[in-house]
């Protein structure tokens, strides 16, 4: 497994702790395209209920900044409410980078490095493999290497003793693979990251997130808590069923308990704003120094090789994944909440960061869709998603039925004629109105590896069968899921 390797350039030119320069004199190139006829059609397209589009351009030889936002439909069918650009919406897993960050903060002050076990900052953290608890160690919980079991969702209530609480809990919980020795997407493992925070700064993660970062970056649109939510023009989750209609969920986020791990909800300008350190070499937009140049790096450095995934991402890094657009790298992260969906994308070659926050239909082909329009302008053409292959017949099908679990869900493998089917059964009862088993059919794209479409995506994402160590798994939106009959 690769570490500290290839580093992405930040700009350092532009990195010296100085805020950007107003930009009402400067041209952008974005204020100039018809972008919200553009983006309006596209969300009706992809049946998006809400979204709103941002762009941050710091590709000015001077370090000038400008922001271009747009904003579509609804923050909710059932109200009428419309989103403007100081709505918020839910960041999703985008929370990680953020987490990151505050650790690598205890990095720079000498309190921590990346390779410092667990146990040493949480005496008591401790996994069902009392072993493997001794062997994790922070830059395993940063890049998804831990093996911890990810898609826990343990509801620990709503104080602020919640992640406290839910990192003891973790003792029962399985190690998917060896610490190190694999990748598995990890929310449970951001979580203990966000309990060290919590132990070293004397505070909640939520309090630890004001004060060294949204504060320190002059943010005023991002929250955590519902009842700050309820204080903003805030967006809830929509979902399309089977039959392509269009619901309103019922429970609007994830437990307290996960927030180190997905708990944040911003407008696109704030997003932007925290993005712009990683093209500022750790300092934001007004001048704030939030993390070291060398932490900044390291965070879009490559320390996961991911190439034989099949997906979009190639490489890991710390909080940051890093996508190959053709020869030009991206930085970037998802989030995927109840009913909502929001995409950031960095481009350090062109001075650029864009952010899509949406509620409802399928945000997924409207991102793809928006970035390809957006090429000429970006400088990069986004690669394509993967695709099935007409006529190829996998010769080693009947290998790979069989069920596999983790904590999140049961995955039912069953041959159907030359094709695979998954029936996806969740553990995690979120009380939306989608917690039924769903069925997706898998298409071959090569010798064990297979395309799967579900409700509410446009684009396939790769199904991938392997054996380590005499375990077999499938890989499966970047969870490796152990093989358990």
């Amino acid at each position: 497994m690769a570490e500290n390797v290839d580093q992405v350039g930040v700009r350092e030119d532009i990195a010296q702790g100085r805020p950007s320069p107003p930009d009402e004199h400067r041209h952008d190139r974005f204020r100039g395209m018809d972008l919200g006829s553009s983006f309006g059609w596209m969300c009706t397209k992809h049946n998006v209920v809400g979204a709103q589009l941002g762009i941050l351009d710091l590709s000015s030889s001077d370090g000038s900044a400008s922001t271009s936002e747009t904003s579509f439909g609804l923050l909710n069918r059932s109200t009428g409410a419309a989103v403007v650009d100081n709505s918020i919406f839910q960041l999703g897993s985008i929370t990680k980078v953020w987490t990151t960050a505050l650790i690598m903060q205890l990095i720079d002050e000498g309190r921590l490095d990346l390779d410092t076990p667990v146990q040493h900052v949480l005496p008591d953290f401790s996994l069902e493999d009392k072993t493997a608890a001794g062997l994790v160690t922070i830059r395993h919980l940063l890049s998804h290497t831990s093996g911890i079991d990810g898609d826990v969702f343990t509801d620990m209530g709503r104080g602020d003793e919640a992640v406290e609480r839910y990192v003891a809990n973790l003792a029962t919980t399985h190690i998917l693979h060896p610490p190190g020795r694999g990748f598995s997407y990890s929310n449970a493992g951001f979580v203990v990251a966000g309990r060290i925070v919590e132990v070293l700064r004397e505070m909640s993660w939520d309090e630890a997130l004001r004060k060294f970062l949204t504060e320190p970056l002059g943010l005023t649109h991002v929250v955590t808590l519902p009842e700050e939510a309820l204080l903003h023009s805030t967006a809830v989750g929509h979902y399309l069923d089977a039959n392509g209609s269009q619901h309103r969920v019922n429970v609007w986020g994830i437990t307290r308990a996960l927030g180190p791990a997905g708990l944040i909800t911003s407008r696109s300008s704030d997003a932007l704003a925290f993005a712009a350190a990683f093209l500022r070499g750790g300092v934001g937009l007004n001048g704030a120094r939030i993390l070291s140049t060398s932490s900044v790096a390291n965070m879009c450095s490559r320390h996961v090789d991911l190439k034989s995934q099949g997906d979009t991402v190639t490489q890991w890094g710390l909080g940051w994944f890093l996508e190959d657009w053709h020869g030009t790298t991206v930085i970037g992260h998802d989030g995927v909440t109840i009913g909502q969906r929001a995409f950031l994308r960095i481009f350090p070659e062109s001075g650029l960061a864009l952010i899509l926050l949406t509620t409802g239909g399928e945000a997924d082909g409207l991102f793809h869709e928006l970035l390809s329009h957006l090429a000429d302008d970006i400088g990069a053409l986004v690669p394509a998603a993967i695709q099935p292959v007409p006529g190829y017949l996998d010769p080693d099908l009947q290998s790979y039925v069989g069920t596999y679990s983790d904590g999140g869900k049961d995955i039912v493998i069953e041959a159907n004629g030359e094709e695979l089917l998954a029936v996806v059964t969740p553990r995690i009862v979120l009380g939306v109105g989608k917690d039924e088993a769903e069925v997706f059919t898998l298409l071959p794209v090569h010798a064990g590896v297979f395309a799967l479409r579900g409700t509410g995506n446009a684009n396939w994402s790769p199904v991938r069968f392997f054996q380590v160590h005499g375990t077999k798994y499938l890989t499966l939106w970047n969870r490796s899921i152990p093989k358990s009959k």
